[in-house]
């Protein structure tokens, strides 16, 4: 999905930091083929994982203000495949 958006969008590199996060949706909520749930990931990366989605997070925030107050050329709604 992160390939869909354009080089020239700020939020890009984060999201590429957690696109691997995509595979979690269901990963921990069924089992494998035999039967097994797959382990959890380990704190480090959990850690690492919360600390990138907290400044996508962060980010988004800011862009969505800048969009709000007329600091960005587009007059539309956010939208994450577009760029300011």
């Amino acid at each position: 999905m992160v390939k869909q958006v354009p080089d020239a969008n700020p939020l890009k590199a984060l999201l590429k930091q957690i696109e691997h996060l995509a595979a979690y949706a269901t990963t921990y909520r069924y089992a494998t083929t035999s039967g097994n749930i797959k382990p959890s990931p380990d704190d480090k990366t959990l850690n690492a994982d919360m600390a990138s989605g907290q400044q996508l997070v962060g980010q988004f925030a800011w862009l969505a203000q800048r969009r709000t107050s007329g600091g960005c050329k587009h007059n539309r709604s956010f939208h994450l495949f577009w760029s300011c």
